[in-house]
Order: structure tokens, then C-alpha cells, then sequence
């Protein structure tokens, strides 16, 4: 949720009160058309004395969710650390690709059937050349 969202929200769950709009845009020191021009968004740009006032009224009890919200960057750290375990996989899965294919290429060059060793059932291949 952006500043913006949260703001709105924020004047939307409190206006409903009664009284609370009359006390507030006397906190905020701002007019009352002003202040509904904004609740209203019937305005894109209301200012910066505007926003600021309103902000300031609002005061810590708006800011204190915003700031204290972390889920998001947990997720997003756990988020990367399955990534990453992911990528490390991934990259395990292409050494062993990679490996394969040297040694078929390998086989390629050399014409000769090569003879299966018995003792660990693998063939010797020669080096690959890089």
C-alpha cells in the first residue's frame, strides 16, 4: 500500500465519526472546504501547506503502522533465500549437464569403443579438452 492509499484510508476510516471532521480541520488549522476538496479527492494537487497540515494533525498515530509494517520485507528476505536455495540447485543441475556433455563430446572425438572397467562399472575417458 502506497503513502498516497494509506493516507486516504486513513481520513475515510475516521471521517465517518461524528464530530471528528470539525475537530480535525481545527487541528490542522485548514478550512473546511479545503479539507473536503481533499477527503473528496476532487483535487490532484492540493498542496503542500495542505497535505502538510493534514499530516501534522494526523500526527504519529498514522505514521506508527506505516513505519512498523515489516511483512513485507520478512517475505521478501524469505523470498530470496528460497531463491537463492533454488538458484544453488539450479546450478548443481547444470555443473552435472555440463559434465555429461564434456564427457559425451568426449566420446565423440574418440572413435574407439572404449572397454567398460569391471571394478567400478565406469569407463576411463580421456581429458576434455576445454
Amino acid at each position: 500500500m502506497g503513502f498516497a492509499d494509506a493516507f486516504y484510508e486513513y481520513l475515510d476510516s475516521h471521517n465517518s465519526k461524528r464530530g471528528w471532521q470539525a475537530e480535525f480541520v481545527r487541528r490542522a488549522g485548514i478550512s473546511q472546504s479545503a479539507f473536503n476538496k481533499v477527503l473528496k479527492r476532487h483535487t490532484q494537487d492540493p498542496g503542500l501547506s495542505i497535505v502538510g497540515a493534514i499530516v501534522d494533525a494526523i500526527g504519529d498515530e498514522f505514521f506508527e503502522p506505516l513505519l512498523s509494517y515489516t511483512p513485507s520485507r520478512s517475505e521478501s528476505a524469505r523470498a530470496l533465500k528460497e531463491k537463492i536455495a533454488t538458484l544453488e540447485r539450479e546450478n548443481a543441475l547444470l555443473r552435472e549437464l555440463v559434465d555429461a556433455l564434456k564427457e559425451a563430446r568426449a566420446l565423440e572425438k574418440n572413435s574407439e569403443p572404449q572397454a567398460i572397467s569391471s571394478g567400478s562399472g565406469r569407463r576411463a575417458l580421456p581429458p576434455v579438452e576445454e
